[in-house]
């Protein structure tokens, strides 16, 4: 068999193995965050009010999706609403469902709400993993510039050894799909079509705005008529979302609903023993006023002056963005250090900052986030300052 063919069969036989991994790992989790959508879903179709994040709105939601549960039921609904309400209760001081999520995200959540809670999970999963691995592939492909055997293999090592990634089906949350809505954005851009590149950013920043600082960056990154038209289209697809969603979700106060309590979501107390891995909660999260607008202005300066192709521009500042979200955040939990990947593959791209993408592989690694909380967090943390610095350059542009 050809060195190339045989290359090519194990790393699908690898990538095979770890989707196999990835869907019988989420199958056999409560899925904790994917429970609390689908509470809100279920809970306004039996009377909870528009707004479900004021007290009243999460008492009604825990009233209706938790308390008709026994203690002693065995099944996975049962056990999911059981370990929210506890960790919820915890947080709140009350019994009630900590919503956060935006009604974006709760407008297409409440998609999987029809079924069983075990059928309404498996498709929710299944969706996760193909979102996944595909999104995977293609930043590969994208950002490393590889072919897809190496794509593969590529997805595949992530795939078996990322404990953000496994947390993040584990919980259920939503960081996959926000990989798959990055590389349908950057394959857009890179084919020119700069329209539908900004529909989907637009709608992307509003069903997790964690990507905002990415939208905002490659704005910069684009240069004349291709700025102007991504732009408008960004603000078209934010607004159409907005509408949508709200049509969706059943009350045109949600969105304000949910402004209302955006510094709790930002963050609030949570602290290293909830699972917070912010940067700023290990040091002092009053600082993230300064430190996150001087750090994304950092950013964008360093975009705004970069002369390297549109298509590196692009690249660069939507990876940066990600970093940004993750080291100026008050609240960052393990799964979100899913969206380092982008940064991840950028470092691939060159062999003098390979081995940096290798150090960050291992630092995001199970091996690396089991020795404890804080070990878990420095090194995560230290993995995207890393890829940051070998990704982007920006303090290297910038001393031009």
């Amino acid at each position: 068999m050809p060195t190339r063919q045989w290359f090519a069969s194990v790393a699908a036989a690898l990538l095979a193995i770890a989707i196999a991994s990835a869907l019988l790992s989420a199958s056999r989790t409560p899925a904790i965050d994917f429970w609390h959508f689908r509470a809100v879903a279920i809970a306004r179709r039996h009377g909870a009010p528009a707004d479900v994040y004021g007290r009243a709105g999460r008492e009604a939601i825990h009233r209706l999706t938790v308390a008709p549960f026994a203690d002693d039921d065995p099944s996975r609904e049962a056990r999911a609403a059981q370990l929210s309400a506890a960790i919820d209760r915890a947080f709140l001081g009350y019994d009630g469902v900590d919503t956060v999520a935006t009604p974006a995200l709760l407008a297409f959540a409440a998609l999987f709400s029809h079924a069983s809670y075990a059928v309404d999970h498996a498709l929710w999963a299944a969706l996760s993993v193909v979102a996944l691995f595909a999104a995977l592939i293609a930043l590969a492909r994208l950002l490393a510039g590889v072919d897809l055997a190496a794509a593969a293999l590529l997805a595949a090592i992530v795939g078996l050894t990322s404990a953000p990634l496994a947390s993040d089906l584990r919980v259920g949350n939503v960081n996959a799909l926000e990989l798959a809505l990055v590389a349908g954005m950057l394959a857009l851009t890179r084919r020119e079509r700069f329209a539908n590149a900004g529909l989907l950013a637009g709608a992307a920043a509003l069903f997790k705005p964690t990507l905002a600082p990415s939208v905002l960056l490659v704005v910069i990154a684009l240069r004349a008529r291709a700025r102007v038209r991504f732009a408008a289209a960004v603000i078209a697809g934010a607004a159409l979302t907005l509408v949508a969603s709200s049509v969706a979700f059943g009350a045109w106060e949600a969105w304000p609903a949910w402004a209302r309590v955006l510094d709790q979501i930002l963050g609030g107390d949570r602290s290293l023993a909830d699972g917070n891995y912010a940067l700023l909660a290990l040091v002092d999260r009053r600082a993230a006023p300064v430190v996150a607008p001087l750090l994304l202005g950092t950013l964008a300066v360093a975009t705004a002056r970069s002369r390297a192709p549109t298509d590196e521009r692009v690249a660069q500042s939507t990876a940066a963005g990600l970093a940004a979200t993750l080291l100026g955040a008050r609240l960052a939990w393990l799964h979100y250090f899913l969206l380092a990947l982008p940064l991840l593959l950028l470092a691939l791209r060159q062999r003098a900052t390979a081995w940096l993408a290798a150090a960050a592989l291992l630092l995001t690694s199970h091996l690396a986030t089991t020795a404890g909380p804080l070990p878990a967090a420095l090194a995560t943390n230290t993995a995207v300052i890393l890829l940051l610095a070998a990704s982007y350059a920006p303090f290297r542009i910038l001393r031009r």
